[in-house]
C-alpha cells in the first residue's frame, strides 16, 4: 500500500494528492504516527463490548400464511412467512418458496421476434367461474369505440375471429379512469400526497433512470390459447 501511494505522489495520511505525507495535519488515530490507520503497523487496542438487553422488542409486519399452486392439486399447500412492506416498490418471493410452489415462471414467457408472449396465471375453476361479461361490456361500446380503433391501426389489438371457440371466452369489464385534471371526468382521490415520499425514495439511491414507454402495457401480448379471455365488444360492433 506504502509503494502504491508513493508511486502516485498521494499523502500516506489522506491519500491527497495536493499536498505531501509531511505537509498534512491528520495522523493515525492507533499510534498517532504521519499515516493512514489502513497503514498502521502496531496492533490495534481491543475494545470489550457488551450486549445490553433492552425491554422494547422490534415488531416488524410479518405474518404466517397457507399458500397453495391453484394450478395443482391441494396436496401443493405450504406454509410460509410473509413481511408486509408499506414501502416496498415490488413484491418479492424466494427462490425455495418457487420450488415448493413449483411455480415455473420462464414457462409462461416466449420470445418471438422482437416480442414477447405471457400467458395468465389462470385457477382451475376459471372455466366454469369467470363470467363473459358482454352485457357490461357492450354498454362502453360506444365511449370506446374511437380508442378500439385506434389501438387497431397500431397493431396494438387484433380483429375477434367469431369461429374462434379456443378456450376460456371473457369480454373485459371495462372500469373508469378518473383524471380530476380532465373537465369530462369527475372528480376522485388526489395522489399528490404521495409525492414527497417517491421523490424521498428517489434520492436515496446514486442513481435514477426515468423512461416512458407509449403504452406500454399494450406492447405485451397474450400467448394465442388466452387471447380470448380479452374480448372487446366493440371490435365486434365494428364488423
Amino acid at each position: 500500500r506504502r509503494e502504491s501511494l508513493k508511486g502516485k505522489s498521494l499523502c500516506h495520511c489522506c491519500f491527497s494528492s495536493k499536498h505531501s505525507t509531511n505537509d498534512c495535519c491528520r495522523k493515525c488515530p492507533n499510534c498517532t504516527g504521519k499515516h493512514h490507520r489502513s497503514l498502521c503497523e502496531k496492533p490495534s487496542l481491543s475494545v470489550n463490548t457488551s450486549l445490553v438487553s433492552s425491554s422494547n422488542q422490534l415488531r416488524l409486519f410479518t405474518a404466517t400464511a397457507t399458500i397453495e399452486n391453484p394450478n395443482l392439486d391441494a396436496h401443493s399447500a405450504t406454509r410460509a412467512y410473509i413481511h408486509l412492506d408499506h414501502g416496498s416498490q415490488a413484491t418479492l418471493i424466494s427462490r425455495d418458496l418457487v420450488n415448493r410452489l413449483s411455480l415455473h415462471f420462464d414457462e409462461t414467457i416466449q420470445k418471438q421476434d422482437n416480442e414477447y408472449i405471457v400467458q395468465y396465471s389462470v385457477k382451475p375453476h376459471a372455466k366454469d367461474a369467470l363470467p363473459t361479461n358482454y352485457d357490461l361490456q357492450r354498454s362502453y361500446l360506444e365511449f370506446y369505440d374511437s380508442i378500439i380503433h385506434d389501438q387497431l391501426s397500431l397493431g396494438q389489438i387484433e380483429l375477434v375471429d367469431s369461429s374462434d371457440t379456443e378456450g376460456v371466452i371473457h369480454f373485459l369489464a371495462h372500469q373508469p379512469v378518473l383524471r380530476p385534471d380532465k373537465p369530462t371526468t369527475p372528480p376522485g382521490p388526489s395522489d399528490l400526497e404521495q409525492i414527497p415520499a417517491l421523490l424521498l425514495r428517489a434520492r436515496s439511491r446514486l442513481g435514477l433512470i426515468v423512461a416512458d414507454v407509449d403504452k406500454a402495457f399494450l406492447q405485451v401480448k397474450l400467448h394465442p390459447p388466452q387471447r380470448n379471455m380479452s374480448f372487446d365488444s366493440a371490435l365486434l360492433h365494428s364488423e
